[in-house]
């Protein structure tokens, strides 16, 4: 009965994981995004560079367009209910707490589904182009990460992967 007991000054701070999407994704389409699900990018098929002797016929090449799209047709949402008593009797500021988490946890589940798009990447790197096995991820250490973005660089490049804006790498903490 004579032990006092204590309430600390602040609630303590939920663990948060470090987010990238926001940072690296391209949102130059989202003002378009207003009234409509979807945007169409077209692009075009490539031209090959041929070798001409003068005074000799050339074929022309076929040339295509076909496009890409991008379906916004998700919205996410996070309720939760604080009572006016709460808020005027609480000794903590709870609803700017759960606001906090809140938007915390809206971002974490946006990383979640932008970085899920990986699987759909037809440009790989694994193993195998260090000399191992195909399927196997790289074993990068401080011998070879210099090799490893020189080789992700000359894949991109020859893949001609947009180099106007930057490119980025989602590594885990300890490469």
């Amino acid at each position: 009965a004579f032990s006092p007991e204590y309430w600390s000054a602040r609630i303590q701070i939920l663990l948060k994981q470090s987010l990238v999407s926001r940072a690296i994704a391209n949102f130059e389409e989202r003002a378009l995004l207003t009234n409509g699900v979807q945007v169409h990018r077209p692009y075009m098929s490539d031209v090959q560079v041929n070798t001409y002797t003068k005074g000799t016929d050339v074929t022309p090449q076929d040339i295509t367009a076909t496009d890409e799209y991008l379906t916004v047709d998700q919205t996410k949402e996070v309720t939760v209910y604080i009572d006016e008593v709460d808020v005027v009797q609480n000794k903590y500021q709870v609803a700017n707490t759960y606001a906090d988490r809140m938007g915390y946890q809206l971002k974490k589940e946006m990383d979640s589904a932008f970085l899920n798009e990986v699987a759909n990447a037809t440009l790989t790197m694994d193993a195998s182009d260090f000399g191992g096995t195909a399927g196997n991820g790289i074993d990068v250490s401080a011998s070879n990460i210099i090799s490893v973005f020189s080789k992700a660089n000359a894949k991109m490049n020859n893949q001609n992967i947009e180099d106007t804006k930057r490119w980025f790498a989602v590594i885990t903490p300890n490469v």
